[in-house]
């Protein structure tokens, strides 16, 4: 019980913290790769209307994700 207690309080904190970053906008920039990843994501994602096969568009987003 004890544990529990206090493993909630060390995520309470972290949640603070987290908050008082955002709100203090001293977050870093994101680094180039996830900026690269969301871009292709992005681009992909535009398509999905345009697929005829889903599992084929599935499989594509998934292949960005594991070649990232």
């Amino acid at each position: 019980m004890w544990k529990l207690l206090d493993g909630l309080i060390k995520d309470i904190a972290l949640q603070h913290k987290v908050y008082a970053d955002n709100q203090a906008v001293n977050n870093p920039a994101a680094r180039k790769k996830y900026l690269l990843l969301a871009q292709r994501l992005a681009a992909k994602v535009d398509t999905y209307a345009a697929s005829p096969n889903k599992l084929v568009y599935l499989r594509a987003v998934a292949n960005i994700f594991s070649s990232a």
